[in-house]
């Protein structure tokens, strides 16, 4: 299928979208396209959180660290961590050294690294 008309789409939007499809076109109206890209952004999103749930539970990672890690990947320092998350720089610390230790990790990088790689896994076998 190479186009979609919605059902109110009058006559002269009806034919003039039968011969774009001809030519070789897609056609699709405006609207449709604004909610198929809303669905597949939700769709998206909500697939990835589903996928991080299952990746941080088994790598044993509290709802905060995951919180950290993310912002860890995102190149974020501590203080950085500490004010967008209010929290004090020592929480901040004392939460990426117990995710280096859960990750078995000996630097923010390695574990970052070892979120990425097993997330990369994790989307290539099944669940």
């Amino acid at each position: 299928m190479s186009g979609y008309l919605l059902a109110d789409a009058s006559a002269e939007d009806t034919l003039a979208a039968v011969r774009r499809v001809v030519a070789g076109e897609a056609v699709s109206p405006p609207r449709l396209c604004h909610y198929l890209f809303q669905f597949v952004a939700r769709t998206t999103h909500e697939g990835s959180m589903i996928l991080n749930q299952r990746l941080y539970h088994r790598l044993g990672l509290t709802a905060r660290q995951q919180q950290l890690i993310a912002r860890l990947a995102r190149g974020f320092s501590n203080k950085e961590i500490a004010e967008t998350m209010r929290l004090s720089e020592f929480t901040v610390k004392n939460h990426v050294r117990r995710i280096m230790r859960r990750l078995n990790a000996p630097s923010r990088y390695a574990a970052v690294q070892t979120v990425c790689e097993s997330s990369v896994s994790s989307a290539i076998r099944p669940a």
